[in-house]
């Protein structure tokens, strides 16, 4: 768990990859400590992009907690959050919506889960963004920070960016601007300037600087954001592929379409999973390639 907070992912996945084997070979198929570790697995398969592969891990922990402990377990509560990160990713706002609502109603009243129910309410500013909500979307993420503020929560910081997010989107860029700056405070306080949510922090950063105006200032943190994803990832992440995708668009913009080909191409590098030609912009990889989920 130190080692995936830490950013340590790929140390993680090995790590609990050996534990499943240690636990699948001594606990019966439904126990519940063999559970948790699928969860993990789910969790990490999810952060490093893998969405069909968490899904089949988080499935497998929910049946056995319900099979266990009934439908109104509090980890059942907890998959079904983490399966509505999934729907989330896969586009279906509404069925993740549905989930997370469910998560809510199970764990909403036990102040043991405090930090997993700032989380959803997080996750449904998520999914009201992407419905074009903003109004409700920042009910929801203004519900996380406070949750989190009320628990000294180190995790506020994402709440802090999707505030700015919403208040970018309302054209109060003030208000933008100042939740940006506190997110990178706290990523950068608690978990040093190497960490993925910080890249992922700078790359949303950036798109605001540039979009108000900023450029110089906004490809700083797109770079930035480039070089943490490929320290934590390696070459190939949705999430460095948004930063290089970014990138071609302000050059795109701008009109320098040669620069903004270059980019692309490697944002193309960066999501397909067996296309290994990064700076030919005259090959591309085939239609039916496999890509990776955001």
């Amino acid at each position: 768990i130190v080692l995936k907070i830490n950013g340590d992912l790929v140390e993680s996945l090995e790590y609990y990859h050996r534990s499943l084997e240690l636990k699948e070979s001594l606990l019966s198929a439904d126990d519940p400590n063999l559970a948790r570790t699928y969860n993990n697995l789910g969790n990490l398969y999810r952060i490093m992009g893998q969405s069909e592969l968490a899904m089949v891990y988080y499935q497998k922990a929910e049946s056995i907690f319900k099979t266990k402990y009934g439908s109104h377990d509090p980890m059942v509560g907890k998959l079904y959050s983490n399966e509505g990160l999934i729907y989330t990713r896969y586009g279906d706002y509404e069925k993740a919506l549905q989930y997370f609502n469910q998560a809510l109603t199970i764990l909403q009243n036990d102040e043991a889960y405090s930090e997993d129910i700032a989380s959803i309410y997080n996750n449904i500013g998520n999914a009201y963004y992407q419905l074009n909500d903003f109004n409700k979307a920042l009910i929801s993420y203004t519900k996380s920070v406070a949750k989190r503020e009320e628990n000294a929560s180190v995790f506020r910081s994402r709440s802090y960016s999707n505030i700015a997010l919403c208040y970018s989107k309302l054209n109060q860029y003030e208000n933008a601007l100042q939740y940006h700056q506190l997110s990178v405070d706290y990523l950068i306080r608690f978990f040093g300037k190497d960490h993925y949510l910080l890249a992922a922090e700078y790359l949303n950063y950036g798109h605001f600087l540039i979009n108000t105006g900023r450029n110089q200032e906004g490809l700083k943190f797109y770079l930035q954001a480039i070089n943490i994803f490929q320290y934590n990832y390696g070459d190939k992440h949705p999430s460095l592929s948004s930063c290089f995708g970014n990138i071609g668009d302000y050059y795109c913009q701008e009109r320098d379409y040669l620069t903004a080909l270059k980019y692309y191409q490697q944002s193309l590098f960066s999501i397909a999973t067996n296309f290994s030609n990064k700076f030919n912009i005259y090959s591309n990889p085939d239609i039916n390639q496999q890509i990776l989920s955001k």
